[in-house]
């Protein structure tokens, strides 16, 4: 066997194939990470629903506002953040897969994601806000004890 070389591989080589398994295993885990907590994380026993701040907002608006709030939570949503995900993800794959591995390319690529997902983020909080000065105090202490409850049912399950 030749100095320097791994399985048959020269240095190079051996650190690109390195880098792509890292990458690999990264997204494997991942998705396992995500299908775990989808499924709430136990095979027994029902799961506890999720509580989605930005639905029970819209839905604690009164009828007069109700679509004002909705048009507010829809519009910080933006584009289809699945379809762009996927899309985003199908490149990263393809990227994986090149023959001529840029890891510098990757890791821009990825730091493009998260500072993506962070604005959306930011947008929808924003949105939030504005929607909830929209409710009355009535409506809002509706909505707090509807998170509570929700809260106090994911701590009785241990969630």
């Amino acid at each position: 066997m030749a100095e320097g070389r791994i399985l048959g591989l020269g240095p190079k080589a051996a650190r690109r194939a390195l880098v792509a398994s890292l990458v690999v295993n990264c997204l494997l885990l991942g998705l396992a990470a995500g299908a775990f907590v989808k499924s709430g994380g136990e095979k027994d026993g029902p799961r506890v629903s999720s509580f989605q701040l930005s639905r029970q907002i819209v839905e604690a608006a009164g009828e007069d506002r109700r679509e004002t709030v909705r048009a507010l939570m829809e519009g910080a949503r933006g584009e289809s953040w699945r379809e762009a995900s996927v899309r985003r993800w199908e490149e990263v794959a393809r990227r994986v897969g090149e023959a001529q591995f840029d890891a510098a390319a990757m890791s821009a690529m990825l730091t493009e994601e998260m500072e993506r997902r962070a604005a959306a983020h930011a947008a929808r909080n924003a949105a939030m806000v504005e929607a909830l000065m929209l409710l009355t105090e009535a409506e809002r202490a509706r909505l707090s004890a509807a998170m509570a409850a929700h809260l106090a049912e994911r701590k009785e399950r241990g969630r």
